[in-house]
Parts: C-alpha cells; sequence; structure tokens
C-alpha cells in the first residue's frame, strides 16, 4: 500500500501591503504609527530628514467618488530638511510601487499653489472672481466658496470645472521663493526622465498644499485607485525656531482588487550600502537604485541624509561589505565608485556596467 502523497500549497502571492513595505524600505522608510508620529521622530533631529511610511486601514477621507469602506491608504512622510527632493523621492516610490505591482504611470501631473503668500494672493483673486461665477457652480459649491474658495477643485461636476479653466491659475501667483521651488522640482523631473504635465486643476485636499502631484495608472483594471502628494507648510518647530519642511504622499487601493501581473523574487539581505554626495548625485542615485531593485539587487542608503558622516556611520553599523559612491563628479560621468570596506580596494563602474559587476561581487 503505497502512501497517500503530500499536498503541495500553492506559493501564496504576496499582498499589495507586503509590495508597498518592500519598495519603501529599499528607499529609505521606515515604518511609523501614523503621520504624528513621523513628524516627533523628525522634531528629535533636526538636522536630517526623516523618512516614514505608515499604513490607515480606513481614510477618513477618499479623493474620488469611491466610498472609503472599499480603499486603504498608504501614507509615505518626508519630514526635516529636504529642499526640492522630497517631492521627487515621493514620485519615484510610487512610481516603483506601481510598476513592481504591474501597472505602469503614464504621466506625473504637477501644479503649486505656493507659500503663505502666494496662496493668499491667488485665493483673493479666486475668491473674486467666482463669486461673479457663482450662478453657473454647482448648487453644492456654491454654498462653500464662502468659507473654502478652493472647493470646487475638489468637485467632481463638469459645470465647476469649466468655470475653474476659465478663472486664475495658482502658479500664476508664486512668490519668487515658491516660483524657484517649483522650477527646481520640474528640473529634477526632467532629469529623472519622468514625463509630466502643469495640470492647473490639481489642488490638494492637503492642508496647507504648498505643491501637489498625482500619477495617472495605465491599468485601469490596477488595485491602485490613485497615488498623490505634496508639499506641505509645517507649523510645528524645531528647538532651533526653524520651521520643518514636510511632503506627504498618499498611496490608495482597493481592499480586494486584481492580482499582480508579475512579481519577482524578494530581495536578499544587503551587503552594499550607497552613498551619495550633492543634489545631482542624489538624483542619478534614485535611477540608479530603480535599475538595482528591479534586477534584486539589495542596497542600503540615506536619501535622508545629505552628509557624508552619517552615511558612513550608518553603513558600519550594518556591516555591508562595499560601499558605492557617487560624487558630484561622478554624477556627470555617470559612474560610481565601488569600494571594499574590508581593504579599501576600489573601482570605477559605468551605470551600465554596474548591475553586471555586482551580480559577479556577490558570487
Amino acid at each position: 500500500m503505497t502512501a497517500p502523497r503530500a499536498q503541495v500549497r500553492p506559493k501564496s502571492v504576496p499582498s499589495f501591503m507586503s509590495v508597498v513595505s518592500d519598495v519603501a524600505r529599499f528607499y529609505g522608510f521606515a515604518p511609523v504609527r501614523d503621520f504624528d508620529s513621523c513628524l516627533e521622530t523628525a522634531t528629535l533631529r533636526p538636522d536630517e530628514a526623516t523618512l516614514g511610511f505608515y499604513a490607515a486601514p480606513a481614510p477618513a477621507r477618499a479623493p474620488l467618488p469611491v466610498p472609503a469602506r472599499e480603499l486603504r491608504e498608504m501614507g509615505f512622510v518626508i519630514a526635516g530638511p529636504q529642499g526640492s527632493m522630497g517631492e521627487i523621492v515621493l514620485i519615484k516610490v510610487l512610481a516603483a510601487i506601481a510598476t513592481e505591482y504591474g501597472a505602469g504611470v503614464t504621466r506625473v501631473r504637477v501644479n503649486a499653489i505656493g507659500d503663505k503668500d502666494s496662496k493668499l494672493r491667488f485665493t483673493r483673486e479666486l475668491s473674486s472672481y467666482l463669486r461673479r461665477q457663482a450662478e453657473k457652480l454647482d448648487e453644492s459649491c456654491r454654498q462653500k466658496i464662502c468659507e473654502n474658495p478652493l472647493s470646487p477643485y475638489l468637485c467632481g461636476s463638469s459645470a465647476c470645472r469649466e468655470v475653474l479653466q476659465e478663472g486664475p491659475h495658482a502658479v500664476n501667483f508664486l512668490s519668487e521663493k515658491s516660483r524657484v521651488h517649483f522650477r527646481e522640482m520640474l528640473e529634477h523631473l526632467d532629469r529623472l526622465a519622468l514625463p509630466y504635465e502643469l495640470d492647473d486643476m490639481l489642488i490638494s485636499d492637503e492642508r496647507d498644499a504648498q505643491s501637489a502631484f498625482a500619477l495617472d495608472i495605465e491599468d485601469e483594471g490596477s488595485i491602485i485607485v490613485c497615488a498623490l502628494g505634496g508639499r506641505l507648510e509645517c507649523a510645528r518647530r524645531h528647538v532651533n525656531r526653524k520651521e520643518m519642511e514636510l511632503s506627504h504622499a498618499r498611496l490608495f487601493f482597493r481592499r480586494k482588487g486584481p492580482l499582480q501581473k508579475q512579481r519577482m523574487a524578494p530581495v536578499r539581505p544587503a551587503r552594499l550600502y550607497f552613498v551619495q554626495l550633492g543634489l545631482r548625485a542624489r538624483l542619478e542615485g534614485l535611477n540608479m537604485l530603480e535599475a538595482l531593485y528591479r534586477a534584486r539587487i539589495p542596497v542600503l542608503q540615506s536619501f535622508d541624509s545629505s552628509r557624508l558622516a552619517p552615511q558612513l556611520q550608518a553603513a558600519r553599523e550594518a556591516h555591508v561589505t562595499h560601499l558605492i559612491i557617487m560624487g558630484q563628479r561622478e554624477a556627470l560621468d555617470r559612474t560610481v565608485i565601488v569600494r571594499s570596506v574590508a581593504d579599501s580596494a576600489q573601482e570605477i563602474v559605468p551605470h551600465r556596467e554596474l548591475t553586471r559587476y555586482l551580480k559577479n561581487l556577490s558570487e
């Protein structure tokens, strides 16, 4: 009598949240309890940015006419010094998550409302314009514009959109400081070869939003409903009395949705640490890390740090075997320095050969 054959369980498909967690951690985000806890952590290290991500089982407000009970939300926060890189890192992470789960990004829509002075000038002009056009607005918006002139932007009515398209646009009221920040953000998107377009109708529902972005997903049947975010004003101050820089992104997805088209093998524990010096190196590093992630080559890094010493300290604590170093010169030449931690032996490697070089290194 033959023994019964053991049943082979099918491999479980990784959940969407596990995919989000994998990508977020790869780009240097750490899990936090919620939005406020990330800000609390950031106040303890005012000289460096803090990157955190969290899950919100039931989003307080959904950006689309989809019941909140049908959605879940993942939030991403960058708090602390970041310049115009904050929005770029968030956009890159959201795009990487969508791509990893089999949903491509067709474009990134961006807009800016600017700082307090910019917003004040814009809302004053917008309020005056909407009062003159009130009879053309949807009835629900007509009642809201006195309290919030931006409310028609959050309305799905075609009538409201037509009125807004003919009215004042936020980018025309930016202060010099806000204009410089927005221009830098667009230049970064150009360097990363991310397709984008200015969308005057994109106004975030986040309180005190200075800029806004949204990723358009090409697969309408994807589990991802929408991905958006922007730069916020933050009134919380550090002990040195400086206001905290803050960028925030939200990823909304269906509680039950279609499976991904393709899921690659999990990333192995990291033995490499990427060290970046300078803005150009940070930008080039984002593209390089994306290529390494797709090749399933694990790399640790600190995009939340712009200084060398904290990065080297983090590399020592992680007990990595090699450093991947990119400064301004390497970013221009599209190369990196791969240095052995054991004996400081190093080699200059072009970007196009890096994946193959690192795979041979690990064998």
